[in-house]
């Protein structure tokens, strides 16, 4: 087998052109690459938009904006004497979202009913627009745990 040769002009002809192509290929912008994480709209939810609205106090939907409701529930679950209720959410009188509101078994005991929680996610979208009635009401006659709406404003 012949011993490889190579002509240094050669060698350093080979070695400067390697070296233009990496410094041309640094220098090319890159592709715009689409971010894949975007910013939920909690993330744009400013505190002064933020609305809790509570059973006997009827709230209306100020004008340009839409009232995004976010949760439903009860803001004293284990003062209901049967530990369970549906919290109902009404626009204009009729009733559009129902929520069941269960953290105690009948017996009061630690026994969680449902998820654990008093509180409830609604279907994400849900908004109600600009000049509605809207009011929310615990369905057990029982229950002093006062029904409540949660959500924010977003404008129309």
């Amino acid at each position: 087998m012949k011993p490889i040769t190579l002509c240094p002009s050669s060698l350093l002809v080979g070695v400067g052109l390697t070296v233009l192509a990496f410094v041309s290929m640094a220098q090319s912008p890159q592709p715009a690459v689409p971010s894949l994480a975007r910013p939920s709209p909690q993330a744009l939810i400013r505190p002064q938009d933020m609305v809790r609205i509570r059973e006997g106090t009827p709230f209306i939907v100020p004008a340009n904006k839409w009232f995004v409701v976010t949760a439903l529930g009860t803001r004293n679950p284990a003062s209901n004497s049967l530990g369970f209720g549906t919290v109902e959410l009404k626009i204009g009188g009729v009733t559009e979202l129902r929520a069941f509101s269960g953290m105690m078994n009948a017996s009061n005991n630690s026994d969680v009913v449902g998820n654990g929680t008093s509180m409830r996610e609604v279907p994400r979208g849900f908004s109600i627009p600009a000049g509605s009635l809207i009011e929310v009401s615990d369905s057990n006659l029982w229950s002093t745990a006062d029904a409540e709406a949660w959500g924010y404003l977003a404008d129309g």
